[in-house]
């Protein structure tokens, strides 16, 4: 069966999205996808696709959900204060190589949206910025419950949080988020000081109001759905 995964969404609503010079935000939010679910997020591609785009999705969807993954890095987004957040605010070029970047960002189509979208509101250049990202990514611990998990979890998203403070005692209360659909885990975000990428408070961030939450477990391409 011919499918593509379904990029979680990097938006909070189009009303938020503001034009901006780069360089022009409070602070970072970076977004950390909990990487099963994405990939048991599968659609079938229109039959309308071109071969060829139908060809680089399906290449690039075994590049994430080709071996298990926990957390992976979404994106490192810059945001306001106020709840908005800038987009798209200029043509720098990215790096002269996306390779170094799969690590932590295990898709291609989505480092170069994350530069367009993304990066280009940092006013940093390219590879400083994926570097930047890379570091603040490596630096949140992930709670031992939530790794290489085997079978579906059901846990409340209060649970999950005060996990994720307690593998990391050095983030203020109020500096994570949780994210979900259709109750199942999607990802944390956790908001960073812009320029010390220390943890701060986050402001006008939503969080998951679900009771419980699923976590899927970590899985081969054979048990996608």
């Amino acid at each position: 069966m011919l499918v593509a995964l379904v990029l979680l969404p990097c938006v909070r609503g189009r009303a938020q999205e503001v034009s901006a010079a780069p360089g022009k935000f409070d602070y970072y939010l970076l977004n950390l996808s909990w990487s099963p679910e994405f990939c048991h997020n599968v659609e079938v591609l229109p039959l309308s696709e071109r071969a060829g785009k139908r060809q680089q999705r399906l290449q690039d969807a075994a590049s994430e959900c080709g071996t298990p993954h926990g957390f992976v890095l979404h994106g490192m987004w810059p945001q306001n204060f106020s709840g908005t957040w800038p987009a798209n605010c200029g043509t720098a070029p990215g790096p002269a190589s996306y390779t170094p970047y799969l690590k932590d960002t295990p898709s291609l189509i989505l480092l170069h949206h994350e530069w367009t979208k993304h990066g280009t509101c940092s006013g940093l250049a390219a590879d400083a910025f994926f570097t930047t990202a890379d570091r603040a990514f490596e630096s949140v611990k992930t709670p031992p419950q939530l790794q290489n998990v085997t079978q579906t979890l059901q846990l409340k998203p209060s649970d999950i949080l005060d996990a994720f403070y307690k593998a990391n005692p050095g983030f203020p209360q109020g500096s994570l988020a949780l994210s979900c659909g259709r109750n199942y885990l999607t990802a944390i975000e956790v908001c960073l000081n812009k320029n010390t990428l220390k943890p701060i408070a986050c402001q006008n961030i939503a969080t998951c109001g679900a009771t419980v939450v699923k976590v899927a477990p970590e899985s081969s391409p054979a048990q996608l759905r």
